[in-house]
Protein backbone atom coordinates (compact mmCIF):
# COMPACT_ATOMS: atom_id res chain seq x y z
CA UNK A 1 0.00 0.00 0.00
CA UNK A 2 1.63 3.66 -0.50
CA UNK A 3 1.64 6.26 1.15
CA UNK A 4 -0.47 8.27 -1.11
CA UNK A 5 -2.96 5.64 -0.44
CA UNK A 6 -2.62 5.41 3.20
CA UNK A 7 -2.79 9.22 3.48
CA UNK A 8 -6.19 9.20 1.04
CA UNK A 9 -7.70 6.49 3.61
CA UNK A 10 -6.68 8.49 7.08
CA UNK A 11 -7.97 11.44 5.10
CA UNK A 12 -11.53 9.91 4.53
CA UNK A 13 -11.64 8.15 8.00
CA UNK A 14 -10.83 11.68 9.63
CA UNK A 15 -13.60 13.49 7.52
CA UNK A 16 -16.18 10.60 9.03
CA UNK A 17 -15.15 10.61 12.69
CA UNK A 18 -15.40 14.50 12.83
CA UNK A 19 -18.47 14.82 10.97
CA UNK A 20 -19.93 11.99 13.34
CA UNK A 21 -18.79 13.12 16.27
CA UNK A 22 -19.81 16.85 15.44
CA UNK A 23 -23.16 15.40 14.77
CA UNK A 24 -23.86 13.16 18.26
CA UNK A 25 -23.04 16.48 20.14
CA UNK A 26 -25.19 18.31 18.35
CA UNK A 27 -28.12 15.98 18.74
CA UNK A 28 -26.96 15.33 22.61
CA UNK A 29 -27.27 19.23 22.92
CA UNK A 30 -30.92 19.08 22.15
CA UNK A 31 -31.55 17.17 24.79
CA UNK A 32 -33.13 18.59 28.20
CA UNK A 33 -30.31 20.32 30.22
CA UNK A 34 -28.83 18.16 33.33
CA UNK A 35 -26.78 19.26 35.84
CA UNK A 36 -23.44 19.08 37.48
CA UNK A 37 -22.13 18.07 40.81
CA UNK A 38 -24.12 19.26 43.40
CA UNK A 39 -26.14 20.92 41.18
CA UNK A 40 -27.90 17.11 40.64
CA UNK A 41 -29.57 17.37 44.08
CA UNK A 42 -33.19 17.15 42.71
CA UNK A 43 -32.80 17.81 39.57
CA UNK A 44 -32.49 14.85 36.86
CA UNK A 45 -29.38 14.63 34.86
CA UNK A 46 -29.33 14.83 31.24
CA UNK A 47 -30.31 11.42 29.33
CA UNK A 48 -27.97 10.21 26.27
CA UNK A 49 -30.32 9.24 23.58
CA UNK A 50 -29.13 5.73 21.66
CA UNK A 51 -28.55 7.54 18.70
CA UNK A 52 -25.92 9.77 20.34
CA UNK A 53 -24.09 6.84 21.85
CA UNK A 54 -24.08 4.61 18.61
CA UNK A 55 -23.02 8.39 16.75
CA UNK A 56 -20.46 8.19 19.74
CA UNK A 57 -18.86 5.13 19.33
CA UNK A 58 -18.81 4.85 15.29
CA UNK A 59 -17.25 8.58 15.50
CA UNK A 60 -14.61 6.84 18.09
CA UNK A 61 -13.94 3.77 16.26
CA UNK A 62 -12.96 6.19 13.03
CA UNK A 63 -11.01 8.80 15.31
CA UNK A 64 -8.83 5.87 16.73
CA UNK A 65 -8.44 4.44 12.75
CA UNK A 66 -7.62 7.68 11.69
CA UNK A 67 -5.13 8.70 14.33
CA UNK A 68 -3.43 5.12 13.24
CA UNK A 69 -3.23 6.13 9.50
CA UNK A 70 -1.19 9.26 10.57
CA UNK A 71 0.66 7.64 13.14
CA UNK A 72 1.48 4.67 9.98
CA UNK A 73 2.13 8.04 7.94
CA UNK A 74 4.42 9.17 9.97
CA UNK A 75 6.27 6.01 11.02
CA UNK A 76 6.65 5.49 7.03
CA UNK A 77 8.27 8.88 6.35
CA UNK A 78 10.97 8.03 9.72
CA UNK A 79 9.11 11.05 11.55
CA UNK A 80 6.98 9.00 14.34
CA UNK A 81 9.37 9.31 17.21
CA UNK A 82 9.03 9.05 20.74
CA UNK A 83 6.02 11.51 20.81
CA UNK A 84 4.17 10.00 18.60
CA UNK A 85 4.45 6.87 19.64
CA UNK A 86 2.95 8.23 22.67
CA UNK A 87 0.23 9.79 21.56
CA UNK A 88 -1.04 7.14 19.84
CA UNK A 89 -0.33 4.84 23.06
CA UNK A 90 -2.73 7.99 24.93
CA UNK A 91 -5.05 7.75 22.18
CA UNK A 92 -5.96 4.56 22.64
CA UNK A 93 -5.40 4.17 25.99
CA UNK A 94 -8.05 6.83 26.52
CA UNK A 95 -10.57 4.92 23.53
CA UNK A 96 -10.49 1.95 25.64
CA UNK A 97 -10.86 3.85 29.00
CA UNK A 98 -14.12 5.51 27.35
CA UNK A 99 -15.37 1.84 25.71
CA UNK A 100 -14.47 0.15 29.38
CA UNK A 101 -17.14 2.84 31.19
CA UNK A 102 -19.63 2.44 28.15
CA UNK A 103 -19.33 -1.44 29.12
CA UNK A 104 -19.73 -0.74 32.15
CA UNK A 105 -23.04 1.68 31.73
CA UNK A 106 -24.38 -1.34 30.36
CA UNK A 107 -23.80 -4.22 32.32
CA UNK A 108 -24.16 -2.04 35.70
CA UNK A 109 -26.62 0.53 34.57
CA UNK A 110 -27.53 1.45 38.66
CA UNK A 111 -24.19 2.23 40.29
CA UNK A 112 -22.62 3.64 36.92
CA UNK A 113 -23.76 7.14 37.55
CA UNK A 114 -21.11 6.82 40.42
CA UNK A 115 -18.49 5.15 38.92
CA UNK A 116 -18.42 7.23 35.32
CA UNK A 117 -16.28 9.73 36.31
CA UNK A 118 -13.62 7.52 37.08
CA UNK A 119 -13.65 5.91 33.16
CA UNK A 120 -14.85 9.78 31.30
CA UNK A 121 -12.10 11.88 33.19
CA UNK A 122 -8.64 9.68 32.26
CA UNK A 123 -10.42 8.46 28.95
CA UNK A 124 -10.88 12.36 27.83
CA UNK A 125 -7.84 13.75 29.41
CA UNK A 126 -5.97 10.74 27.64
CA UNK A 127 -7.40 11.66 24.48
CA UNK A 128 -7.01 15.39 24.47
CA UNK A 129 -2.93 14.89 25.83
CA UNK A 130 -2.78 12.55 22.66
CA UNK A 131 -4.24 14.51 20.13
CA UNK A 132 -2.45 17.42 21.10
CA UNK A 133 1.14 15.22 21.07
CA UNK A 134 0.01 14.29 17.58
CA UNK A 135 -0.68 17.85 16.17
CA UNK A 136 2.93 18.67 17.71
CA UNK A 137 4.02 15.83 15.74
CA UNK A 138 2.19 16.12 12.45
CA UNK A 139 3.38 19.94 13.14
CA UNK A 140 6.78 18.50 12.85
CA UNK A 141 6.77 16.40 9.96
CA UNK A 142 5.04 18.81 8.05
CA UNK A 143 2.13 16.44 6.79
CA UNK A 144 -0.35 19.48 6.98
CA UNK A 145 0.01 22.81 6.71
CA UNK A 146 0.66 24.97 9.68
CA UNK A 147 -2.91 26.21 10.16
CA UNK A 148 -4.65 23.08 10.12
CA UNK A 149 -2.64 21.45 12.86
CA UNK A 150 -3.02 25.20 14.30
CA UNK A 151 -7.03 24.70 14.39
CA UNK A 152 -6.83 21.13 15.75
CA UNK A 153 -4.43 21.94 18.46
CA UNK A 154 -7.05 24.61 19.67
CA UNK A 155 -9.78 22.36 19.17
CA UNK A 156 -8.08 19.94 21.29
CA UNK A 157 -7.78 22.56 23.94
CA UNK A 158 -11.24 24.08 23.92
CA UNK A 159 -12.50 20.20 24.12
CA UNK A 160 -11.39 19.59 27.69
CA UNK A 161 -14.02 22.17 28.79
CA UNK A 162 -16.98 20.01 27.14
CA UNK A 163 -19.95 18.62 29.07
CA UNK A 164 -22.42 16.60 27.92
CA UNK A 165 -25.07 17.62 30.69
CA UNK A 166 -24.83 22.03 29.44
CA UNK A 167 -24.72 23.36 26.25
CA UNK A 168 -21.03 23.08 26.76
CA UNK A 169 -20.99 19.82 24.91
CA UNK A 170 -21.30 21.86 21.72
CA UNK A 171 -17.54 23.07 22.54
CA UNK A 172 -16.59 19.63 20.94
CA UNK A 173 -17.63 20.30 17.41
CA UNK A 174 -14.52 22.99 17.01
CA UNK A 175 -12.07 20.04 17.47
CA UNK A 176 -14.54 17.70 14.83
CA UNK A 177 -14.90 20.23 12.15
CA UNK A 178 -10.94 21.14 12.28
CA UNK A 179 -9.98 17.24 12.20
CA UNK A 180 -12.73 16.78 9.75
CA UNK A 181 -11.04 19.81 7.75
CA UNK A 182 -7.61 18.14 8.18
CA UNK A 183 -8.79 15.34 6.40
CA UNK A 184 -9.94 16.86 3.95
CA UNK A 185 -6.71 18.22 3.23
CA UNK A 186 -5.21 14.36 3.19
CA UNK A 187 -7.94 13.60 0.98
CA UNK A 188 -6.14 16.32 -1.42
CA UNK A 189 -2.95 15.08 -0.89
CA UNK A 190 -0.34 15.01 -3.61
CA UNK A 191 0.10 11.33 -5.18
CA UNK A 192 4.07 11.55 -4.30
CA UNK A 193 5.03 11.06 -1.29
CA UNK A 194 6.60 14.16 -0.56
CA UNK A 195 5.18 15.67 2.43
CA UNK A 196 2.73 18.56 1.83
CA UNK A 197 3.77 21.91 2.13
CA UNK A 198 3.39 23.74 5.41
CA UNK A 199 2.65 27.43 4.07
Amino acid sequence: MTDHVITRLSGALAVAAGLTVALAAYLQSLEPVGCIGDGCDGHAMRDTPTSVTLLLGVGGVLLVASVLGLGLILHRRDRLGRLGVVACGLLVAGAAVLAAGGAFAVLFPEPSEDAMPGFVIPGIGAIAIGLFLLAVAVFRAHILPTWSVALVAVGVVVMVFVNEQTSRVLLAIPFCLAWALAGLLLLRATPDDAPIASS
